[in-house]
């Protein structure tokens, strides 16, 4: 609620009305202030008072409100101040003199203020969006991945420029009731910031001009930085498939080297003519059950090659805990 009021105390401060108020305020404290210093000085000399207020309405308000200033204190001065007083006419060459001297004056201060005021207005935007670019980058560049932190980042800048909605885009996105403003760096689309169709003119020239080459370069380390982490996660990914696939052979040299030893050393003792029936059973036997070990060895290798490739289909049973567990 006091946000609320506060907002609409600054919206009436900054109106026109107010402007007027304190143009027409300027001018009657001047002239009042001038009528005790008369004791001790010519009138015609105390006119630099008004340019007191010139100054201030001019700072505070802008161009026009110190111009309306300036041609109200020239008029007050002429009326007050200046014999005849009470009348808008000059008796005397001199005070015509003083009159357009103060006017110019007043004109010089007025705009001399305005363009103080402009400045200060320049360099307070820019420092604005010098913060921007900060807080975009923290954003941008702390370590989310770019779908996490466009949305925020979009936010952040809407607020900061004094829109009612902002989005940054990597890919390309349509919206009607939104103006794109492409992001590109070295003659390539890196993304899009989107603003409001409404949006001023004037503001959407300052993003053209100050936003986006400042936000083209941030958006594209991020998502240079997203697609440089991506590979580093394929490479080590790879990396320890093959050691594993190392490992895994390495492991299985043995239990593969076994069943053939077995099979070549029981077949070359079935080539010897003195071997006796039973003996000749039991090396055939041994034959038929290294091989069945072989081969569940290479099916089980198959699998293991099918794992990785994504293309087993698991099969639910029921397994002992106990089995799990060791």
């Amino acid at each position: 609620m006091q946000q609320t009021r506060r907002g609409r105390a600054q919206l009436s401060l900054d109106s026109p009305l107010a402007a007027v108020l304190a143009a027409l305020a300027a001018v009657v404290l001047s002239t009042l202030l001038i009528y005790p210093l008369r004791q001790v000085a010519d009138a015609e000399s105390l006119g630099v008072f008004y340019l007191l207020g010139v100054l201030v309405v001019s700072i505070y308000y802008g161009l026009w409100p110190g111009l309306l200033t300036a041609l109200g204190s020239v008029l007050a001065f002429n009326l007050f101040h200046i014999p005849p007083t009470g009348r808008l006419e000059v008796a005397k060459s001199e005070d015509w003199v003083a009159l357009g001297v103060f006017l110019i004056a007043a004109l010089l201060a007025s705009s001399i203020a305005e363009q103080s005021r402009a400045r200060a207005r320049e360099a307070e935007q820019r420092r604005q969006e010098a913060d921007l670019m900060a807080l975009l980058a923290t954003d941008l560049l702390g370590g989310g991945s770019p779908p996490q932190t466009l949305g925020s980042a979009g936010d952040r800048l809407a607020r900061a420029v004094g829109l009612s909605w902002a989005q940054i885009a990597s890919g390309p996105v349509e919206r009607e009731d939104a103006v794109s403003l492409p992001l590109e760096r070295d003659g390539m689309r890196v993304g899009a910031l989107l603003v409001p169709r409404d949006t001023e003119e004037g503001m959407v020239e300052r993003l053209r001009t100050r936003i986006l080459p400042a936000l083209t370069p941030l958006l594209a380390a991020a998502v240079d930085r997203e697609r440089l982490t991506s590979a580093s996660v394929e490479a080590r990914a790879l990396r320890r498939s093959d050691e594993l696939k190392t490992s895994i052979l390495r492991a299985v040299s043995h239990d593969l080297r076994s069943p053939i030893t077995a099979i070549r050393t029981a077949g070359e003792a079935l080539e010897s003519e003195n071997l006796e029936h039973a003996d000749r059973r039991q090396l055939a036997a041994s034959v038929s059950s290294e091989a069945e070990r072989l081969a569940g060895l290479v099916d089980k290798l198959l699998d293991l090659s099918r794992l990785e490739a994504g293309h087993a289909q698991p099969r639910r049973d029921w397994c002992s805990i106990e089995e799990l567990v060791g």
